[in-house]
């Protein structure tokens, strides 16, 4: 049977680097094993979620496994809490959080400093020990790195998502978008990453005049309130001063939900048996809420696991006949803006993880395909509307004339421009041939 490994290189599609002469990672990365793929493919660019909009990963990542995000999006908040093993109830709120550095009101560093996984879950630990929310409650639980989810719940209310963020770096737009399948306008929160840069601490407030809109907004702003003075106070942070390092002393919340994340499971949907091998909860819950197997990684750094999940798709390769596989790191780099960085990570993705999957895989059984949830440039240091390239290649697709993968040599290829949602219906169409 034929078998389907689609592979999404987190922000890695970029614009033009000064950095780089005005080429970008992809252009300038050595790269053999994905320009191969590439060279033996069929060739294109994707909207992940739709022209003219820069979507952040949660609607991406939905869109680009075959759903439309404006029937299935509930927030990033409960996707990052069922990837982090909390099934919300309908009516918490789930939000999805930063641990970040204040100084004088204003943000210097929103992902905390480098902070390691066990400051950060001390940290945690120590809110969830000392903050009490009136007529509420509430658990924060450290996932990743600088990333925390926030789950509140009130006794007999319904909370409310229509609320705004308060990271800085992501406008919260309650705007009306239309629902094609029915032709219906319907309600839709969209994040979006904010260009110009905003340093202060912003607070939580309404998107409505709901009462439930109002109610939520203040439980988060309590929340943050009385953290900031538990983080203020901490021994760890105290010992991180004393070390030269950032305090890590605010929470910042972002993309609130409060609804559990149902999608149509891929064996329905599609007719396949699907696994997840990512390492960030969000990739993860959004797989989860697709009845796809998650399979668990041990490796928490994500370059480090490039090998573990190759290895992975090897020792699972009989049971499953679709892989999603999501590789962070490119996007990291970006949002540092720092272009070398990113293609040096490009690089170690083509060695360590295509390496071996070329080495061992027969690809004239199997389909890989490669793109990216989103553009992330380097320049600016945020996500932007630019499309995405893609390949297909392998089981003796018949290949286009396109040499590299990158941005500029994919818009030129033979499948031509479509929104993400049409990916996963193209892949079936290959494999069914």
């Amino acid at each position: 049977m034929r078998k389907i490994i689609f592979v999404i290189i987190d922000g890695g599609s970029d614009t033009p680097c000064k950095e780089l002469n005005g080429l970008t990672p992809f252009d300038v990365a050595n790269k053999p094993n994905i320009d191969f793929l590439a060279r033996n493919g069929r060739n294109g660019i994707i909207y992940p979620f739709a022209r003219d909009f820069a979507p952040e990963s949660d609607v991406a990542t939905i869109a680009l496994l075959g759903y439309d995000p404006i029937k299935y999006h509930v927030g990033r908040g409960p996707f990052e809490a069922l990837g982090a093993g909390i099934k919300i109830t309908n009516g918490e709120l789930a939000l999805r959080c930063n641990l970040a550095t204040l100084e004088k009101n204003q943000i210097v560093d929103v992902r905390g400093g480098g902070i390691s996984d066990s400051d950060a879950s001390m940290l945690v630990e120590e809110i969830n020990e000392k903050v009490k929310i009136d007529e509420a409650e509430f658990l924060l639980k450290h996932t990743i790195g600088y990333r925390a989810v926030l789950i509140i719940s009130k006794k007999d209310t319904v909370l409310s998502n229509e609320i705004t963020n308060t990271h800085p770096g992501y406008n919260a737009e309650q705007v009306d978008l239309i629902w094609e399948e029915r032709g219906e306008s319907m309600k839709f929160i969209f994040n979006e990453a904010q260009r110009v840069k905003t340093t202060r601490l912003l607070s939580c407030k309404p998107l409505s005049n709901k009462k439930e809109a109002k109610i939520s907004a203040s439980l988060v702003n309590e929340f943050i309130s009385k953290s900031k003075d538990v983080l203020e106070s901490s021994e760890i942070n105290k010992r991180r001063e004393m070390n030269g390092m950032k305090k890590v002393n605010v929470i910042l919340t972002r993309d609130a939900g409060n609804r559990l994340p149902v999608l149509d499971s891929y064996k329905k949907r599609f007719n396949l048996e699907a696994c997840c091998i990512a390492d960030m909860p969000l990739e993860r819950g959004i797989a989860a809420a697709a009845g796809m197997h998650v399979i668990d990684l041990k490796e928490r750094d994500v370059l480090v696991g490039l090998e573990e999940k190759f290895k992975k798709i090897m020792q699972y390769y009989d049971s499953f006949n679709f892989f999603y596989v999501h590789i962070k790191g490119c996007d990291e780099a970006s949002h540092r803006r720092n272009a070398i960085e990113k293609k040096n990570v490009i690089e170690m993705i083509d060695k360590y993880f295509f390496g071996n999957l070329l080495r061992y895989i027969n690809t004239r059984e199997t389909i890989i395909c490669i793109t990216c949830d989103h553009t992330t440039s380097s320049e600016l240091g945020v996500h932007t509307a630019d499309p995405v390239p893609f390949t297909i290649s392998g089981a003796n697709i018949i290949r286009d004339n396109t040499q590299k993968f990158s941005e500029k040599n994919c818009v030129k290829g033979s499948l031509g421009s479509i929104i993400g949602k049409n990916l996963v219906p193209m892949l079936l169409g290959f494999l069914r041939r």
